[in-house]
């Protein structure tokens, strides 16, 4: 999308033909995981079954681990993640960044210290008083900093272990799926190996090794419609492509046709959602997705 618009697209549950009101309430659930091995799921009260959630997504870094618009890849998202949460300390001498905490924190474990991501910005400042080119180098070469943060001989390398489990819970762990779509091995770089237009749309899916979209999504979709709620999601994407990608996995998802939820290959099935057998319909089609101008203050279908 050109700048000051985004891809907007809209999937709304409803119930046979009841309408969504013209103005739903957004309505909280705080969400009760039941016990492991029940499949008991909590009451809601009756106005908790009347109220309409409407969950706002953002596509990259909120239920997807790359940025199309951005052209940065899994493996560099993930490492940007952590230079955030990662706090350490300057030398004054040679003005060199050291890392201090022991974990990923929101929080400094002390006031003196400051996260890698933010002293990359401050060694390779941007502003709008600088010329567009020198601008536009020094935003490259910063994220070019925080792409690598974990990185064997980088700052960050002490947190690679974490960079690694962050990938081990994107992987398919089921060995049945796995061999299923005969997975080798893990990619990161999304653009290592594009989609091929002569393989199924299950194929293409899979082709990562590893979950597009995170399953905690998938799992709030059947929660949400195990217990009867109303709601609607709202995507949000700078990227026409990555909210594609989104629909198709979306589409497939809703019909229990998703590879990774379908009930195949030792995979969980979840219900219907495609508005059929009585259920809602949270297909998202083409009439749903507009572009919305931030700068002109519209939203177009």
């Amino acid at each position: 999308a050109s700048v000051g618009a985004c891809r907007v697209g809209t999937m709304a549950g409803a119930e046979g033909a009841e309408e969504v009101p013209p103005n739903p309430m957004a309505g909280g659930l705080e969400m009760v995981q039941p016990q492991m091995g029940s499949q008991e799921l909590p009451e809601l009260f009756e106005d908790e079954r009347k109220r309409w959630l409407i969950l706002h997504v953002a596509l990259p870094r909120t239920i997807m681990t790359y940025d199309l618009a951005q052209g940065r890849s899994t493996e560099a998202e993930l490492n940007d993640a952590l230079s955030n949460l990662a706090w350490g300390s300057i030398d004054t001498e040679g003005g060199e960044w050291t890392l201090e905490s022991p974990d990923p924190s929101l929080d400094p474990p002390h006031s003196s210290l400051i996260t890698y991501a933010d002293y990359v910005a401050r060694t390779y400042p941007a502003d709008q008083t600088m010329e567009d080119s020198a601008r536009e180098e020094n935003l490259r070469l910063a994220a070019e900093k925080r792409s690598c943060f974990t990185c064997p001989g980088e700052p960050g390398s002490k947190f690679r272990a974490m960079f690694d489990q962050m990938i081990k819970n994107l992987q398919h762990s089921n060995k049945a799926l796995a061999k299923a779509f005969d997975i080798k091995k893990v990619i990161l770089n999304e653009e290592e190996l594009p989609e091929d237009p002569a393989k199924s749309e299950a194929q293409n899916i899979m082709r990562f090794g590893r979950h597009q979209i995170l399953p905690s999504f998938w799992n709030l979709l059947i929660q949400l419609t195990k217990q009867q709620r109303r709601f609607s999601v709202v995507f949000r994407s700078f990227h026409e492509e990555q909210l594609t990608q989104v629909q198709k996995e979306l589409q497939l998802f809703t019909q229990c046709q998703h590879p990774a939820y379908s009930g195949q290959n030792k995979t969980h099935k979840p219900p219907l959602m495609d508005g059929n057998k009585g259920s809602r319909d949270l297909r998202l089609t083409a009439a749903a997705i507009g572009r919305m101008d931030r700068m002109g203050g519209a939203l177009h279908f």
